[in-house]
């Protein structure tokens, strides 16, 4: 028996700090999905979102909108690695860097 795993290529994202960000989970609106974070490599995984609800200790920030994840507010230490796995277990991936206002300001020069 051979099991076949398909991993996706991260989709990079950029967010500016204090904003919001949504990351889309499906093609079409899907529940119950899993969200789960990693700050860098080397850290360890973050549930999220289980079973298509919010854990506690990110309530205050985190939404679950259909299957995409809202993060209100966005924080530097919100950058790293976001996977999202849903019931029929596609699995989408997103690398998300944060900038501040400072970094924003000069790129619109």
């Amino acid at each position: 028996m051979c099991l076949l795993l398909l991993v996706a290529r991260p989709k990079m994202m950029t967010a500016l700090s204090g904003n919001a960000l949504m990351l889309d989970c499906s093609q079409k609106p899907v529940a119950p999905v899993n969200w789960t974070y990693m700050h860098s490599p080397d850290s360890e995984v973050q549930h999220i979102i289980t079973d298509g609800s919010v854990v506690s200790d990110y309530t205050d920030r985190f939404d679950i909108h259909g299957s995409s994840l809202v993060i209100r507010e966005v924080q530097l230490s919100d950058g790293g690695s976001y996977t999202c796995s849903d019931v029929k277990k596609d699995v989408f991936m997103y690398n998300v860097t944060v900038v501040g206002e400072k970094l924003q300001l000069f790129l619109d020069m």
